[in-house]
């Protein structure tokens, strides 16, 4: 419901196509803005529930870490092999 809602109020905002007064900008949004949002979240997150389900969050966070871990140093590696980077000493 909540979809439709927003589906039609954007709509009707396309159609007004009156000038944009305010854009928002990225540095704005995560320098103050993301931070507001995760901190309030995290402040009132039952801590229950946080540590109800400690071991998934850790299993996550790890195994996110290394895979990313792994897929940038593979990706570095092949661009090395490829001779899309390198080292250049002078010449």
């Amino acid at each position: 419901m909540l979809i439709l809602l927003g589906l039609v109020l954007g709509g009707i905002v396309l159609i007004a196509n009156k000038k944009q007064l305010y854009q928002l900008e990225p540095a704005l949004f995560f320098l103050f803005l993301l931070p507001t949002i995760v901190g309030d979240a995290g402040y009132f997150m039952p801590a229950r529930l946080f540590f109800d389900n400690l071991g998934a969050i850790l299993t996550y966070a790890v195994v996110g870490t290394l895979w990313n871990a792994f897929c940038t140093g593979f990706c570095l590696y092949a661009a090395k092999l490829l001779g899309v980077i390198g080292q250049s000493l002078g010449s």
